[in-house]
């Protein structure tokens, strides 16, 4: 039953993991003063955050008896319906707020602020851009409610909760990476990453929303009937 868990929650955890804003809060950092210990804490506070909201939602949902409920399948798919309502919302919303075609996207306040922040303030900017977008707060959810109905165990939990954080993960963490492996030559693409992120931000978070908002409705739908 763990793989088909697993399978379940790599959706997820793409979902989670296209998060254009803190990936270019990753390169802002690692391209800052001592930039490799503060991209490290930033991508440590986001794994931390997820992984504090996934392990209380799972151990709520548990407690509330989601998998041991007569029906569980029924219960998993009300909450799968509403949360895929909820996302297609906010994605409708990015979509009708992206610049129009041939408008620049206005440079946001916040990425000065990352180019002066300190190790503490990266961990906590990875804490806080984690769980408080709307999209990784409803998709971690999902995935609790993935785990709670169907690892059928506590060790089969923490194994599911660990490979959707590690996929949801993945983006924040991949700029450190180049920075590693590449060393001087990780400037030039990591700019390039940035500068194409930050142009069609608005855009991918839309299609994102609304994919994986359909997604959510489509399961619940299918799990109601």
């Amino acid at each position: 039953m763990l793989p088909e868990v697993i399978a379940q929650l790599v959706v997820l955890g793409i979902g989670v993991a296209v998060s254009p804003v803190a990936v270019i809060a990753a390169i802002l950092l690692l391209v800052s003063p001592d930039g490799r210990t503060k991209a490290s804490l930033f991508v440590t506070g986001w794994v931390l955050a997820l992984a504090a909201l996934g392990g209380v939602a799972v151990a709520l949902e548990g407690a509330l008896g989601i998998g041991d409920a007569a029906d569980p399948r029924r219960v998993v798919a009300v909450i799968t319906l509403v949360l895929g309502v909820v996302l297609l919302a906010f994605g409708l919303m990015r979509w009708r707020g992206r610049p129009a075609p041939g408008d620049d996207e206005p440079t946001p306040a916040w990425m000065t602020a990352v180019n002066a922040a300190t190790p503490a303030r990266a961990l906590g900017l990875g804490s806080l851009l984690a769980v408080a977008k709307p999209k990784n707060l409803i998709l971690t959810l999902a995935a609790a409610t993935v785990i709670a109905e169907r690892a059928g165990s506590a060790a089969g939990s923490v194994a599911a909760l660990a490979a959707y954080l590690v996929i949801a993960s993945a983006s924040v963490a991949t700029p450190l990476v180049v920075a590693v492996a590449l060393r001087d030559r990780a400037g030039p693409v990591l700019e390039r990453w940035k500068v194409s992120l930050l142009a069609h931000n608005k855009a991918i978070m839309a299609v994102v929303f609304v994919a994986f908002g359909l997604l959510l409705v489509w399961k619940g739908v299918a799990g109601l009937v």
